[in-house]
C-alpha cells in the first residue's frame, strides 16, 4: 500500500519544511502538510483534519510527522492510532522528512517507515563541537 507523509505542525513549520525539501530533492509525491492555525477555532481545526485524513486513508496507508509531543498537531492526530495503517513520529526536523520520502520508496509498511524514522531524527540531532572532537 502506498504511504502517504503529512507533516502537520504549528503555523507555518511544516509548510517551509515541505518547501525546503522539494528545492533539495526536488518534487515529492504524496507528501502534503496541515497548518494548526491560531486563528482558526479548535472545532473547525478538527473537522478539517478529519476530512483530510479520512481521504487520504481510504486508498494509502499514513505517516503522520508532528512538531511537539503534547501540541495540538499531535494531539488531533492520536485518535487515527486506533487504525493499523497510521502511525505518528514527533519531533519533525529536516533530516527526518528528507529520509521519509526517500525510504518510503522501498519501504512499503507504515510501521517499518516510522522506526527508521524515529532513528533517523535520533541521529541527525547532535552538538557540532562533539562531532569535530570525535573526528
Amino acid at each position: 500500500m502506498e504511504i502517504e507523509i503529512l507533516v502537520v505542525t504549528h503555523g507555518r513549520i511544516a509548510e517551509e519544511l515541505i518547501n525546503t525539501l522539494k528545492i533539495i530533492m526536488g518534487p515529492a509525491p504524496a507528501l502534503d502538510f496541515f497548518p494548526v492555525r491560531k486563528d482558526l477555532p479548535a472545532e473547525q481545526i478538527k473537522k478539517d483534519y478529519k476530512r483530510l485524513t479520512g481521504t487520504i486513508l481510504q486508498k494509502k496507508a499514513l505517516l503522520i510527522l508532528t512538531d511537539l509531543l503534547g501540541g495540538t498537531p499531535t494531539n488531533i492526530s492520536m485518535p487515527l492510532l486506533e487504525k493499523d495503517n497510521v502511525e505518528i513520529i514527533t519531533g519533525v526536523n529536516l533530516p527526518m522528512l528528507i529520509k521519509a520520502v526517500h525510504k518510503r520508496k522501498s519501504v512499503k509498511n507504515v510501521k517499518k517507515l516510522a522506526e527508521i524514522l524515529e532513528t533517523a531524527g535520533k541521529k541527525s540531532v547532535l552538538n557540532c563541537r562533539d562531532y569535530i572532537d570525535r573526528y
